[in-house]
């Protein structure tokens, strides 16, 4: 597919993309999958930027200034969008961690999500697979 502003080299990590799944969920769950999904991909930008920024999405969420309320996905909805984006975007295939980074923002449980991000080892392991894939 040809590399352009809308659809850059770095969107190219799958058969979908998060943005099939924007309706249905929240601003925080798009964006945090949006960045795993693309993270260590994009030129300019190292693992250590990308996770910063996953992180910074996550602890906004929890701080919630405005005390707006998210919607909450059905179980259905989740193993749904689980299992798509499992079998769609390659590097989410056969790791656990990769799995279960996903579910957490799913399910919304950004607390564990971010503990998880923070062990840096798995994290950099997760966002070098697929790179070879360019």
């Amino acid at each position: 597919m040809k590399n352009s502003k809308t659809r850059p080299k770095h969107y190219n990590s799958g058969d979908i993309q998060i943005w099939d799944f924007f309706g249905v969920l929240n601003g925080t769950q798009a964006n945090i999958l949006k960045c795993l999904t693309r993270v260590g991909l994009k030129d300019g930008e190292s693992i250590a930027d990308d996770r910063g920024k996953i992180i910074a999405y996550a602890e906004n969420h929890l701080k919630n200034k405005l005390g707006l309320k998210h919607k909450v996905l059905s179980y259905d909805e989740i193993s749904d969008i689980h299992a798509a984006i499992i079998q769609y975007i390659p590097r989410f295939n056969n790791s656990a961690y990769a799995q279960d980074l996903s579910y957490a923002v799913l399910c919304q449980d950004y607390k564990l999500f971010i503990d998880m991000v923070k062990h840096t080892d798995r994290f950099v392991c997760f966002a070098k697979r697929g790179k070879s894939d360019d």
